[in-house]
């Protein structure tokens, strides 16, 4: 409720859509959020302050929620962010952004989405049972996440993220194979505008 065009999927579906083409046309990489969606959300939800449990079927989500993302994705988004709301029809455990069944599932595999992944924020009251801001970052990464956001003001933060992705690449727990395959998708991102 107003932070999006409508409830109507048709019609964020084709504003969405239309906003992508529009921004991109000048120079701006669109991004759409907060993936695979925030529609049965409360105004009293906010992924910002607390964790949120969305109960929404599988079914609902693919066909209600996502719907906007697979039109943005066809006018050609340049990225998607995630919502660290849980999903448990599609993860019971894990909040989108770090879920690979989400991120590389459905995102990915399912709607086709081939652009740049990109966290909210690490700081979010939504992950203050994941640990560490570094653990979180890894976490997110693991899951599919090729851009981190650390949006708390503090250049700690970003300190925090940056050293448990190198700890984590440098002792194999984070797949170099898939490392590669992020940095060439920022890569692409940033030679494509």
């Amino acid at each position: 409720y107003q932070r999006s065009y409508s409830s109507d999927p048709n019609v964020v579906s084709a504003a969405g859509a239309a906003f992508v083409s529009a921004q991109q046309q000048t120079g701006v990489a669109a991004t759409v959020k907060h993936f695979p969606g925030l529609g049965a959300a409360t105004a009293t939800q906010n992924t910002d302050n607390v964790p949120v449990t969305l109960n929404v079927s599988a079914t609902d989500l693919r066909n209600i929620d996502e719907m906007p993302y697979s039109a943005s994705i066809s006018a050609g988004a340049k990225l998607v962010m995630a919502s660290w709301a849980v999903y448990p029809s599609l993860d019971p455990t894990y909040p989108a952004g770090l879920s690979s069944t989400i991120i590389q599932g459905e995102l990915r595999n399912r709607l086709g989405f081939k652009g740049v992944t990109i966290t909210d924020s690490l700081g979010a009251g939504a992950l203050q049972n994941f640990g560490s801001t570094g653990q979180r970052a890894v976490s997110a990464a693991s899951a599919g996440m090729d851009l981190i956001l650390c949006a708390s003001g503090t250049v700690s933060q970003g300190d925090d993220a940056e050293s448990g992705l190198v700890t984590a690449l440098g002792n194999g727990t984070l797949s170099q194979s898939a490392f590669t395959a992020s940095v060439n998708r920022i890569t692409a991102l940033r030679n494509g505008l």
